[in-house]
């Protein structure tokens, strides 16, 4: 019997903005293997379409949905909707987005979106929608492996996703009914990849920057000590990745083309069904080409439009217009001579005018400078992700380092953190011993609000996770004092009421036996656990009055909430 099937097997998760995939550990070779989808594409994309509701019952995903005509019936990006408020996902991401973006009573975002089947609008939690993403790559990953056991997993999210976005990644993972869950963030699973596809080529103390720019961008420094990879300093931009250059070769596009023919990828009010078709199959080809030359882009120095695609009809004659009509065939007539040729100067000179470089290396600034990694000190600079491909980011990057020092070039960006989720979650194996360690870390501080707003930190910036567990002792302040309440926050301020800092939440203790100011005394815990979550304690000493929690979600999701969440998910997956 092959040693592969009397094991249960360990994949590696990597759920993107714009692409997901799946890695599994084969022992046998020795090494992650990427899983590809049913049309054999390794990368899938980030997105579902709930066009087919009323054919086949459930939602698709994918690449089968990517580029569905429907585009009401689309929802994607919806990483940076997870775990957020409403108000926090900028009117920049919303403008292109085809579902609506709402608020709950207490701020948090949910999606609505059309559902065919009943021919309403239906909402979503944003849980939901990363649910099925992963239900989608676990499903393909257990066809692979011919349905044995999973016994690990491992699912990767930006370094500077918070507790609430976590928790809500974990939620997604038990709706998808994924159990012995993991979470690690990109860097960290982008080196432990690099590691062991070159094993020989980092020693002890060596300093490495993780640029992972896909659909977001994560930064981290990390050192080599011993065999163990210590992670720094970390930090990102869940707003700046790939769809901030596509959104700017589409403005291109579109503005190429309508300076011959006005008004063409203009929405129209009071639209036929048949004219909303037309329209929804313009935005498509345009997209589906922004992203084309975006990508060629990188390799030429040139590239040109398919303007037989983009100005095409590939609907019924039925359907046309009349100025539809004058666009076809082999030739366009004079008076919309429109020019094919998109450079990569055009390209990233308007990339430039919009500050997109600008934010990427303030960013890499931002965290290198905390610990002092530089020119001269760095021996290894892993350019991670797609949006790394383009040779503007790399030669911003250099100026920043020695091109030297840039990851070997046969390393693929593409599947390096889904490949490196896998190695991790083979290494959670019992048997796995004597294996390297990578410790993540705790990007900002966290602490507790003190008397007068005083800001009293407890986590440093930097402790390795899991952190040791923190006991501090307090006092009631006032006679009879029968409640307390332990206000937690993050950030680098002095005073929790700055600018730099961040509520987390609040842990309220009741119960408290009457007594003197300074007599009742409580001892509080405070850790932060390996999936980079808050686990908090209080007790009153000398009695059973106490108090635990874990930072989740959305702390107004009680466990019934989550049976509804549940039934619902499964209404369409």
């Amino acid at each position: 019997m092959n040693v592969q099937e009397e094991k249960s097997f360990s994949i590696g998760i990597h759920l993107g903005l714009t692409h997901s995939s799946v890695a599994y550990y084969d022992i046998v070779k020795n090494e992650p293997i990427l899983i590809k989808d049913e049309i054999g594409k390794e990368q899938i994309p980030s997105c579902i379409s709930l066009s087919q509701l009323d054919n086949i019952g459930f939602a698709i995903v994918g690449n089968l949905a990517k580029y569905d005509i429907n585009t009401k019936c689309l929802i994607y990006d919806n990483k940076r909707i997870i775990g957020r408020d409403e108000s926090d996902v900028s009117y920049e991401d919303r403008e292109h987005l085809p579902f609506k973006l709402k608020s709950r009573d207490n701020g948090s975002a949910y999606i609505e979106c059309y559902n065919p089947l009943n021919q309403e609008s239906e909402e979503f939690e944003p849980e939901e929608i990363s649910g099925i993403i992963l239900k989608y790559l676990y499903e393909i990953a257990q066809a692979k492996l011919g349905n044995h056991p999973i016994s690990n997993v491992v699912v990767t999210v930006p370094v500077d996703f918070n507790d609430r976005q976590r928790n809500a990644t974990l939620l997604a993972c038990k709706l998808a009914g994924i159990k012995n869950v993991e979470l690690a963030n990109e860097p960290t699973a982008a080196v432990i990849e690099y590691k062991r596809e070159y094993p020989n080529l980092l020693k002890n103390g060596d300093k490495v920057v993780v640029i992972d720019f896909g659909g977001t961008l994560d930064v981290s420094c990390c050192k080599i000590v011993n065999d163990n990879v210590i992670i720094e300093s970390c930090g990102g931009n869940q707003n700046l990745g790939g769809n901030e250059f596509d959104k700017v070769m589409i403005d291109i596009i579109k503005k190429r083309i309508e300076e011959d023919i006005p008004g063409y990828y203009k929405q129209k009010r009071g639209m036929t069904q048949k004219e909303k078709i037309i329209f929804n199959k313009k935005i498509i080809r345009l997209r589906k080409e922004s992203e084309r030359i975006k990508i060629e882009l990188s390799d030429k120095t040139d590239t040109e439009l398919n303007l037989e695609l983009l100005l095409s009809d590939d609907y019924d004659d039925e359907y046309n217009t009349e100025l539809d009509l004058d666009l076809l065939s082999d030739g366009y007539d004079d008076k919309y001579y429109i020019d094919p040729t998109i450079t990569r100067k055009e390209f990233e000179e308007e990339c430039y005018k919009r500050g997109i470089y600008e934010e990427f290396i303030n960013k890499i600034k931002q965290v290198t400078q905390k610990k002092g990694y530089k020119r001269g000190n760095v021996q290894l600079v892993i350019l991670n992700g797609g949006t790394c491909k383009m040779p503007r980011i790399r030669e911003e990057v250099a100026k920043l380092f020695d091109i030297q020092t840039f990851s070997d070039k046969k390393f693929n960006p593409l599947n390096a953190v889904a490949k490196g989720a896998a190695c991790l979650a083979y290494l959670e194996q019992d048997e796995c011993v004597g294996h390297e360690v990578i410790y993540d870390i705790v990007p900002t501080p966290i602490g507790i609000e003190l008397e007068g707003g005083n800001f009293e930190i407890l986590i440093k910036e930097g402790e390795t996770l899991p952190t040791n567990i923190i006991t501090k002792r307090y006092y009631t302040i006032y006679d009879n004092q029968t409640t307390i309440e332990f206000n937690i926050y993050k950030g680098f301020g002095k005073y929790v009421n700055s600018y730099e800092m961040e509520y987390i939440t609040t842990l309220r203790i009741d119960g408290i036996p009457n007594g003197k100011a300074g007599e009742q005394t409580i001892d509080f815990t405070i850790k932060v656990n390996r999936n980079g979550m808050m686990e908090l304690s209080a007790s009153v000493v000398g009695s059973d009055v106490k108090g635990d929690l874990i930072v989740s979600i959305d702390l107004s999701k009680e466990s019934d909430e989550i049976t509804k969440l549940i039934k619902h998910f499964q209404t369409f997956y």
